[in-house]
């Protein structure tokens, strides 16, 4: 919504975009709690640089604008994944006195072929839309690939809420 008002309000140069020769202060904010609500998510935009600083959009803020509503969240999470480069077809590196166990036969970068660098991304991608479960126990295996890769998104999000 903010992305979309921001948009209308910057092509008619409305009041939503102050010059900065006018009113170079801190924004200010009336009362209401929806204004204020607005006035902080307007300032998170700008410092994920969704929002340029001459006002304008970026081209990630207009990939985010342009987003259906329900795809949004998941959409700002993948885009700041590929700005720290970790939403990749890339496997994960295991550390010299932390291998990862035999059983789970990850891949390397030498093993790992065109198709399943390819499922990899994918999967990394689709698991980051939400969806609909039973009301039922898991009985699945755990992939290992994701479970790691949701721990990195799991530290983006809680970071995004502290901001």
């Amino acid at each position: 919504f903010c992305l979309q008002w921001h948009a209308f309000e910057f092509d008619r140069e409305g009041p939503l975009i102050p010059s900065r020769e006018t009113s170079p202060s801190m924004p200010l904010s009336c009362k209401d709690p929806n204004a204020l609500a607005a006035l902080v998510h307007f300032m998170v935009l700008e410092h994920l640089e969704l929002v340029a600083d001459d006002g304008g959009a970026t081209v990630l803020g207009n990939v985010l604008k342009d987003t259906p509503r329900h795809l949004q969240e998941p959409c700002l999470v993948a885009l700041e994944l590929m700005k720290f480069g970790l939403l990749s077809s890339e496997p994960f590196q295991e550390l010299e006195d932390r291998r990862f166990p035999e059983q789970v036969h990850y891949p390397t970068a030498q093993t790992l072929t065109e198709r399943n660098k390819s499922l990899l991304l994918l999967c990394r991608v689709m698991s980051l839309v939400p969806m609909k479960l039973k009301n039922d126990m898991w009985n699945a295996d755990v992939d290992f690939d994701l479970a790691a890769f949701h721990s990195l998104v799991r530290i983006l999000k809680r970071t995004l809420r502290q901001l």
